[in-house]
């Protein structure tokens, strides 16, 4: 269990948020690009006392959260995406970082190509493969690594963009099917509901 202990003294904001809440709204692969995020590297951006830009934007978020306004998920999105990429500029250069523990190299790999190929792959098998590992190997290192099988992350990554496209879209359900690599939408509708717990038309009727 992670925990902080705060002095008294303390005055901020903790903001937590999924990767499939990113996802959501922006590419994965600027997502692997964030140095505070890279095995290896330091997880802390020290800001200027004087810093002005990006302490507002968690004020901002938390006003959102308080307002429950209309589109709160795509405002506090463009938030967390503006906070994350002028933290990335505020990160100040790091050392070559040594080399990781087994495991998160083939982590990293295995995203890389999940976001390039889960439209039309979804077998941990096919992943497993390019990576010249077996697939249960494959899912050991994930759950070493990332506490989740390779195949939890598969389903994660197809349910984000579905998601995505559902919210951002004025696609069809069935369109959307198709472009997250189902041909045939009534499957599709039963494989969001087992991981969404809810239909694709209620997904998108309750994100208005």
């Amino acid at each position: 269990m992670h925990a902080w202990a705060l002095s008294a003294e303390a005055r901020g904001f903790i903001l937590f948020f999924t990767a499939e809440f990113y996802l959501q709204h922006y590419p994965a692969s600027r997502l692997a690009e964030y140095p505070f995020f890279a095995p290896g590297q330091a997880p802390v951006v020290y800001l200027e006392p004087a810093e002005t830009q990006i302490i507002p934007l968690f004020e901002r978020i938390y006003g959102e959260e308080q307002a429950a306004a209309s589109h709160r998920d795509e405002v506090v999105g463009a938030y967390v995406y503006l906070i994350l990429e002028l933290a990335a500029r505020a990160y100040p250069p790091q050392e070559p970082a040594q080399l990781p523990a087994y495991g998160l190299q083939q982590v990293r790999e295995f995203g890389q190509l999940l976001d390039e190929h889960f439209r039309q792959e979804k077998s941990v098998r096919y992943y497993a493969d390019q990576l010249a590992l077996t697939a249960n190997h494959l899912n050991a290192i994930c759950r070493r690594v990332l506490n989740k099988t390779a195949s939890d992350l598969i389903h994660e990554r197809v349910v984000a963009e579905a998601k995505r496209q559902l919210t951002h879209s004025a696609q069809s359900v069935a369109q959307v099917a198709d472009a997250v690599g189902f041909e045939d939408a009534s499957y599709f509708a039963r494989y969001f509901k087992k991981y969404v717990g809810q239909t694709p038309e209620a997904f998108r009727q309750g994100g208005r």
